[in-house]
C-alpha cells in the first residue's frame, strides 16, 4: 500500500487504540486529542486531520490553510447560527478518542520546489489569530529558511501570545534545499 492511503488509517488505528483505552481504564474515558499527519512526496503532499490541528502551507509569500478545524464554533458559522458568546472556540466536534468512527478528513494538494508545510496545534492558529501570516514572512525571513530555526520561532511567538495551551509546530519543506528537508518540531511548554 502506499503512504498516503495509510495516513488515514494510521490516525483511525490511534483513535481505535485510544477508545480501546478508555474502555479499559474509566480513568481515561472522554480523553481526547485532535492529529494531522501529512505524507510530502516529490510532486503532492496528502493531508489528514481530526480535530483542530492544522496544516498549512507556505509558498512565495501565501499561507494557506490546508486543513479546515473541526470545532464547533465552525460549524455554527458555516450555518450562519453563530452567538458572539457562544460557542467556545476550540469545543471539538471530532477528535480521537470521541467515538468509534473516527471520521478522519484528507485532501491532496500539488507541491512545488520551496513549498513550506507547517503542522500545528489548534492553539498556535488562535494565539496569532489574523497576525499569522505577517508574522509567518517575517520568521522566514530570519530563520533563513531553517525548519528547526523557523519551528522554534514560530512556537516562540505563539506562546508570547497564548492562552496557556500546549502549543506544537512541525516544519518540513520541499525542494532541493537541504535545510527544509528534514523534519523540526518545538513544543512550548517542554515537557520535563
Amino acid at each position: 500500500s502506499s503512504a498516503p492511503a495509510d495516513l488515514p488509517g494510521a490516525l483511525e488505528a490511534a483513535n481505535a487504540r485510544v477508545r480501546e483505552a478508555s474502555r479499559e481504564d474509566t480513568a481515561l474515558l472522554g480523553g481526547t486529542c485532535s492529529a494531522v499527519g501529512v505524507v510530502l512526496e516529490p510532486t503532492s503532499v496528502t493531508v489528514a486531520w481530526i480535530g483542530d490541528a492544522c496544516a498549512l502551507r507556505y509558498r512565495g509569500t501565501t499561507l494557506t490553510l490546508l486543513t479546515q478545524p473541526h470545532v464547533l464554533v465552525r460549524e455554527y458559522q458555516r450555518m450562519a447560527m453563530l452567538d458572539p458568546e457562544f460557542p467556545p472556540p476550540d469545543l471539538l466536534v471530532r477528535a480521537i478518542g470521541a467515538r468509534d468512527d473516527a471520521e478522519v478528513e484528507v485532501r491532496s494538494e500539488a507541491v512545488l520546489p520551496g513549498d513550506l508545510f507547517l503542522l500545528a496545534t489548534g492553539a498556535v492558529l488562535r494565539a496569532f489569530g489574523d497576525g499569522l501570516d505577517a508574522f509567518m514572512a517575517q520568521a522566514v525571513a530570519r530563520s533563513g529558511r531553517s525548519a528547526t530555526a523557523l519551528s522554534r520561532e514560530l512556537v516562540a511567538g505563539a506562546w508570547a501570545r497564548n492562552d496557556g495551551n500546549v502549543l506544537t509546530v512541525l516544519v518540513t519543506g520541499a525542494g532541493d534545499d537541504e535545510e527544509l528537508r528534514p523534519v523540526a518540531a518545538s513544543s512550548f511548554p517542554k515537557s520535563a
